[in-house]
């Protein structure tokens, strides 16, 4: 899935591809890719406020999912361009309820603790969630040592430079 976009990329000229891991399962392939590519694909990895379950369904992120993929992070941190994609998706259907939007809350609070810990930036995702999402960021002593990533998508009056 992944090299056709990769080999297109390359021929295309462009000088570098930042690449995500949503979640763990994904993580070995991805390094692969990047081993293969080295200093063309740079990988990022962490845990997305979405993940999906083993039926297929997409669902909000757990404190299970983040550990799960701690060890795979450790393993690889020092090939790792940013610690992500991670952040809050408040849309419905994936965090409908407080208890669901506090736990994708804590799973960033300790991607953004790794992130500290290792010195690497953060790469946000975060739908439905701008002014939330900035304000944890905020809080946690954040600015612009982070990749800002999809943080628009739900008001294009929320951006970057509010966390000046």
């Amino acid at each position: 899935m992944y090299l056709p976009r990769v080999r297109f990329s390359l021929q295309a000229g462009i000088l570098a591809l930042v690449a995500v891991a949503e979640h763990s399962e994904e993580f070995e392939r991805l390094m692969e890719l990047s081993e293969k590519y080295s200093g063309f694909v740079l990988p990022c990895l962490g845990v997305h406020p979405v993940q999906v379950d083993p039926s297929g369904e997409q669902r909000s992120a757990t404190l299970q999912d983040l550990e799960a993929a701690l060890p795979l992070i450790e393993k690889y941190k020092e090939r790792l361009l940013a610690i992500g994609e991670v952040g809050l998706d408040f849309t419905p259907r994936f965090a409908s309820t407080d208890a669901q939007k506090n736990e994708q809350r804590q799973v960033l609070i300790r991607q953004i603790e790794i992130a500290k810990q290792l010195d690497l930036p953060l790469n946000v995702h975060s739908r439905s969630a701008g002014r939330p999402t900035i304000k944890l960021l905020k809080e946690q002593g954040l600015g612009f040592q982070f990749l800002v990533f999809n943080l628009i998508y739900s008001n294009p009056y929320i951006g970057a430079g509010e966390m000046e």
